[in-house]
């Protein structure tokens, strides 16, 4: 492991709290909320925007209009801010909760509205790409910035992956179920899917923890840099090992780590207002 997230040592990053993951079901979730009537929340993506949303309900496609459009009848929101947002076509983020874990997200616009007895029905623009936006089920600790747990994986031997090297990556932040990464976008084997199993290895104070896992989604960075969003998978564990027990001890040093380092940054700002 000696080898592990050197390359990724040199890249910076921000620290964020989603997981955006790209699901090739997306779409087919999207048309399912249709045809059950979900709810979707609706905020206008421009800087400076003034954070009014519109809350409404999808129409099924028998009740609404045909072609490349969604129907939906606005349950909160004021006229005058629907007139203003078909009048400038401005962006809109669209979002639907599928579960309490996770919910979908696309960008549109509104492109008319009708007055109708017991309220207004609006009319969006069928979205390209849809996104699916997965919530953590469990608490992440995220690794201290003057702190390293390296990683190392690779993916699964299989029918779509031979044998490989194993990426260098470092640690980003770490909870029972998953795990985020950063290294270099050029290190990634080029075949790596959404869903594609790996085999992953942490290292941290002289101890590693191997585990299998499953790719599930990739952002680029700044300086040919990429972060990970790797899902643990349980049910690739030899039987009776625990993705949670194995991997608590760690998660809890790091929950050590960020305790002590808030209680010192407390401290010097105390002594700072003392003097």
């Amino acid at each position: 492991m000696n080898q592990m997230g050197g390359a990724a040592r040199a890249h910076e990053a921000p620290r964020r709290r989603e997981v955006i993951v790209m699901s090739n079901n997306a779409r087919e979730l999207l048309h399912q909320s249709i045809r059950t009537g979900a709810v979707a929340v609706l905020t206008r993506e421009a800087a400076g925007s003034s954070g009014e949303r519109l809350i409404v309900r999808l129409i099924p496609p028998g009740d609404g209009p045909a072609g490349p459009k969604i129907a939906a009848d606005v349950e909160e929101g004021r006229a005058g801010v629907i007139e203003e947002l078909i009048r400038s076509k401005a962006a809109l983020r669209a979002a639907i909760k599928i579960n309490p874990w996770a919910g979908i997200t696309f960008q549109s616009i509104l492109l008319s509205q009708e007055r109708r007895l017991l309220g207004r029905r609006v009319t969006l623009r069928m979205p390209r790409e849809v996104s699916v936006e997965q919530r953590r089920r469990a608490p992440r600790e995220r690794v201290p910035q003057d702190v390293r747990v390296l990683a190392q994986f690779s993916m699964r031997p299989g029918e779509r992956a031979a044998a490989q090297a194993p990426v260098a990556a470092d640690v980003w932040d770490l909870s029972a179920t998953g795990v985020c990464l950063w290294c270099r976008a050029s290190d990634l084997p080029p075949r790596l899917q959404p869903g594609d199993p790996l085999d992953i290895t942490l290292a941290y104070n002289g101890q590693e923890h191997r585990l299998p896992a499953r790719f599930r989604h990739r952002h680029p960075m700044p300086n040919g840099g990429v972060r990970l969003g790797i899902e643990f998978d349980p049910s690739a564990a030899p039987a009776g090992a625990s993705t949670s027990d194995t991997l608590q001890p760690l998660i809890d040093v790091l929950a050590q780590l960020r305790i002590r380092k808030a209680n010192e940054q407390f401290a010097t700002r105390s002594l700072g207002l003392a003097g």
